[in-house]
């Protein structure tokens, strides 16, 4: 008999819980690039409360959807916002502190510029936040063809004159990277 194993239920991404990592201050502006349908967007805002978070996405239908959950979870800091995922730059009202790059780099046909608009949106001191799935096969998430390795996204981000700072706990099926502009 074994004693002393346990089975552990595999942790999936928390966006609470990456956000509380993050040392966000109430004032920050956060800009969720690629925001689906506001995994990260509603609780960024919650956040910051006094600051804004800019929802971009390409899709008309995740940006009304936002808005509607916005206004009913009565947050007034999400400005939402259609883009060209990967095409163009992305000109924001403001600059970010942060901007996070959730499982958007692996549907992408360019996350090259990706990463170099993301480092456009920021304030000098700012943070990208790359979150994607971990290149295994698992159950979860996109073919494996599709995916990054954390050490691609790492080269890709140099070339875009980001700089690796470290890792994000999100789960078992993700990783989480931040980077910065400056070294």
């Amino acid at each position: 008999m074994l004693s002393g194993i346990f089975l552990k239920t595999p942790k999936f991404l928390n966006p609470v819980s990456v956000i509380e990592s993050l040392d966000l201050k109430e004032t920050d502006v956060v800009a969720d690039y690629g925001c689906g349908v506001g995994f990260w967007t509603i609780p960024l805002a919650k956040k910051v409360k006094k600051g804004k978070v800019y929802a971009l996405s390409s899709n008309t239908d995740f940006i009304d959807l936002i808005s509607n959950k916005a206004r009913l979870e009565g947050l007034g800091n999400i400005k939402t916002k259609t883009i060209f995922l990967d095409k163009g730059e992305i000109k924001l009202e403001e600059k970010a502190d942060l901007v996070i790059i959730s499982n958007v780099l692996h549907v992408t046909k360019d996350p090259d510029n990706i990463l170099k608009n993301a480092k456009k949106m920021l304030k000098p001191r700012g943070r990208i936040l790359v979150i994607d799935f971990i290149k295994l096969n698992s159950i979860f998430g996109p073919p494996i063809r599709y995916r990054l390795s954390e050490e691609e996204v790492i080269l890709k981000a140099d070339k875009a004159g980001l700089h690796f700072k470290c890792i994000v706990d999100a789960g078992w099926y993700h990783y989480g990277l931040i980077f910065n502009v400056e070294k």
